[in-house]
């Protein structure tokens, strides 16, 4: 085999890769399938997080009756001892819930915004992928790139085809 011909399939190969470069960045630029990925996960996880905490908080400070069942000599709780039950019971439980839905709120948050994080730091590598990329393909055939307009050429996806095509057609 030529070295003309090595060198036109490492044209080729780069380009190609130069090519896959543009896809992952264009694939990255499309915001709705993280955003809504992080949303589920942060509603799913964020619910569960809440309903622990408000288990939690439940369990800790519910209140408890003086009175037992099993003892023998129960007797029976005045209304005043069930009203202080109830508003301590129902106190308990408003302090749960709101903790809990807060709570949930906060992890389902953050969730969000991690996605949303990585995504951005997936997005800027692949676009430091495609930099490199295209100024490798330019230091190793730099004729060639130059011939198609340099650089900024080798930045345009459309472009990238057309000589994808234009290189194999000239084999």
């Amino acid at each position: 085999m030529s070295s003309d011909r090595q060198r036109h399939i490492r044209l080729v190969i780069g380009m190609k890769q130069l090519l896959g470069c543009h896809q992952a960045v264009a694939t990255r630029q499309r915001l709705l399938r993280p955003l809504v990925q992080g949303i589920l996960l942060g509603l799913v996880v964020g619910f569960i997080a809440g309903m622990a905490l408000f288990g939690v908080f439940y369990g800790i400070f519910s209140p408890t009756s003086a009175y037992s069942h099993s003892s023998a000599d129960y007797k029976s709780p005045s209304s005043a001892d069930l009203d202080a039950y109830y508003r301590s019971e129902s106190r308990v439980s408003t302090i749960g819930g709101w903790l809990g839905g807060l709570g949930g709120l906060g992890v389902g948050g953050l969730l969000i915004w991690l996605r949303l994080r990585f995504w951005r730091k997936a997005q800027a590598r692949a676009e430091q992928d495609l930099a490199a990329k295209a100024k490798a393909l330019l230091g190793e055939f730099p004729q060639e790139c130059q011939a198609w307009g340099g650089l900024p050429a080798l930045r345009d996806r459309d472009l990238v085809k057309e000589m994808i095509r234009a290189v194999k057609a000239s084999t």
